[in-house]
C-alpha cells in the first residue's frame, strides 16, 4: 500500500514538473496540420464544367513561405504601448511604435518635456548614445540587459540545484521625435535597429516580429513612465504653491477674478472660499455655474455664536445682501463674476475685494 502511495506521489510530481517546463508561448494540443498536404484541384468531368467559385470560404494565401508554424507560433499576448502619461494616446491600427503627446496644462514646453523624458530613460538605464539632434532624433548604441532564468537543461530529478542560466539581450534604437508646427502635439517612434540573445554566452535564434515589437513597448513604456514622473513633480509643485487667481475680464468684457483650473475643481473651491470668508451659500445651479450667497458683515448674530469656527468673521468690505457668483469656463480656465442686487460689481469693488478672496481661494486649492 505505501509502494503505491509512493509511486502515484512520483507520477503526480513528474506530471506536476512537466507541465512547469511548458512553453507558456507555444498552443496546446497537436499540430499534426503541419504535415497536412494539399488537395488537388477539382477537375470537372468531360463536358462539364465547375460553378463559379465563391470566395466567402477562401483561405487567403501567406506572402511567402518564412511564416511560423507549428510550435513555432507564439501565442503569447505582445507587449501593449500603456499610455500612462497625461495627454498621451497610441493609435491601435498602426503597424508602429509611435504614440503622441498633446499639449496639457501646467506643461509650457511640451516638445522639450517628452525629450527630457526620454533623456531621463536613457540616463537612468545607462544607455550609451550614438547620435543625437536635440528634440528630432536620438540613436543609441549597443547596450546589454542581463537576467538570471531557469536553466533551460534543469530537470524535475535536480529540484534541489539552483540551477540558473544567464541570458543577455543586446539592443539599439532609433528614437525620432515629430513635433506639429503649432507646437500642441508631438509624437515618438521608436525603432529596434539591433537584437541579439545570449544564453550564457550562446547565441539564441529568437528574433522574431513579435520579440522586436515587444522591445520597442518595452522601451516606449519606459519613456512613457519618464514622462509620467515629470508631469506628476510639476503637478505636486503647484498643489504645493496653490493655485493662483488673476483679475482681469471675461468674454463680455465684465470685470471678473480668472482662475487657472477645470470647472469641476473651480466650482468645489469657489463654494468653501467664500464660505470661509462668511457668506452663506442659500442657493446653487450647477448647470448654469451659479452660486446664490448671502453676506452680513461680522457674520450676523448666528454667526457669533458658532463656537465650532475656528476663524473670526472677517470684513471684507462688500456691502451686506445677496450676491450671485457665476462660473463660466473657456480656454482652460474660468472666469468668475459677481452680481449684487442683479448688477455687475464694477472695477473698483471687485478690485478691492479680490486679495482677501484671492488669498482664501489659493488657501483652499492646498487642502
Amino acid at each position: 500500500m505505501k509502494l503505491n502511495v509512493v509511486a502515484v506521489s512520483l507520477l503526480t510530481l513528474t506530471a506536476v514538473a512537466a507541465c512547469g517546463t511548458t512553453n507558456r508561448g507555444q498552443a496546446e494540443g497537436s499540430f499534426a496540420y503541419v504535415d497536412s498536404k494539399l488537395i488537388e484541384p477539382l477537375e470537372p468531368a468531360e463536358g462539364l464544367q465547375l460553378p463559379a467559385e465563391q470566395r466567402q470560404y477562401q483561405i487567403p494565401s501567406i506572402a511567402g513561405d518564412s511564416a511560423a508554424v507549428g510550435t513555432a507560433v507564439n501565442v503569447l499576448a505582445p507587449v501593449q504601448v500603456r499610455p500612462i502619461a497625461a495627454g498621451a494616446r497610441i493609435e491601435d491600427a498602426s503597424n508602429e511604435t509611435r504614440a503622441f503627446f498633446d499639449d496639457v496644462e501646467e506643461i509650457d514646453d511640451l516638445s522639450g518635456t517628452v525629450w527630457t523624458a526620454l533623456l531621463n530613460t536613457v540616463e537612468r538605464k545607462q544607455i550609451p548614445v550614438a547620435q543625437q539632434q536635440e528634440e528630432q532624433l536620438l540613436v543609441t548604441d549597443w547596450y546589454t540587459e542581463r537576467t538570471e532564468v531557469e536553466a533551460a537543461d534543469s530537470s524535475f530529478w535536480a529540484f534541489w540545484r539552483d540551477d540558473t542560466d544567464v541570458l543577455e539581450t543586446k539592443k539599439k534604437f532609433r528614437i525620432t521625435q515629430e513635433t506639429a508646427s503649432h507646437g500642441r502635439t508631438t509624437s515618438l517612434l521608436v525603432e529596434l535597429e539591433g537584437f541579439e540573445r545570449y544564453r550564457n554566452g550562446s547565441t539564441l535564434n529568437e528574433s522574431s516580429p513579435l520579440v522586436e515589437r515587444n522591445a520597442e513597448a518595452q522601451f516606449m513604456n519606459e519613456v512613457m513612465a519618464s514622462l509620467y514622473y515629470i508631469q506628476d513633480e510639476v503637478y505636486r509643485s503647484i498643489v504645493n504653491e496653490g493655485l493662483q487667481a488673476e483679475l482681469g475680464f471675461n468674454q463680455e468684457g465684465n470685470p471678473a477674478y480668472l482662475l487657472p483650473t477645470d470647472f469641476e475643481l473651480a466650482w468645489t473651491l469657489t463654494a468653501n472660499t467664500f464660505e470661509a470668508l462668511g457668506f452663506t451659500i442659500e442657493d446653487l445651479n450647477k448647470t448654469n455655474g451659479r452660486y446664490y450667497l448671502n453676506y452680513t458683515a461680522g457674520g450676523g448674530v448666528l454667526s457669533s455664536l458658532a463656537f465650532w469656527r475656528d476663524k473670526k468673521a472677517v470684513d471684507v468690505g462688500l456691502a451686506n445682501g445677496d450676491y450671485e457668483v457665476s462660473l463660466i469656463e473657456n480656454d482652460g480656465r474660468v472666469a468668475l463674476t459677481i452680481k449684487h442686487d442683479e448688477e455687475m460689481l464694477d472695477p473698483e469693488r471687485m478690485s478691492a475685494f479680490f486679495d482677501l478672496f484671492a488669498a482664501e481661494f489659493t488657501q483652499q486649492s492646498k487642502l
